[in-house]
């Protein structure tokens, strides 16, 4: 093999680290995006527990919270993505999950519009007795 094969070989691979950042970065903006329309759906459909205006207050920012992180994440991923595996980043990362995650506890929805995350805290029921013995 020449050089130059070589050469040309090696520009179409792709690095492994690079495609799993794309993939971070598409999950990361459709989730966003789910969590803005189950929101949406929630504020539209859904008749309110709690005081309105604090649901409505509590409901903006987890979408704003995702919105501003899901921007934040982007550009950090394509200006200085060694940044995304930074202790100060994955601290706030998880923080602002688990904030997120926990709005839907807060206005009392019986629709969990905080997408993937499963950190309702109504719905939480201990494991069954014996569950640790199953296989």
């Amino acid at each position: 093999m020449t050089n130059e094969s070589q050469a040309t070989r090696d520009q179409q691979v792709v690095p492994i680290e690079t495609t799993l950042l794309r993939i971070t970065v598409v999950f990361r903006v459709i989730g966003a995006l789910w969590l803005v329309f189950l929101s949406v759906v929630t504020l539209v459909t859904e008749e309110s527990r709690v005081d309105p205006s604090l649901r409505t207050g509590l409901i903006a920012s987890a979408i704003g919270i995702a919105v501003f992180w899901t921007i934040v994440t982007v550009a950090l991923a394509y200006r200085s993505p060694t940044v995304l595996a930074s202790t100060w980043f994955l601290v706030v990362d998880v923080g602002l999950a688990a904030w997120v995650a926990l709005i839907p506890s807060l206005v009392a929805s019986d629709s969990f519009f905080a997408g993937g995350y499963r950190f309702r805290l109504r719905s939480w029921q201990p494991p069954p007795m014996g569950w640790e013995q199953r296989r």
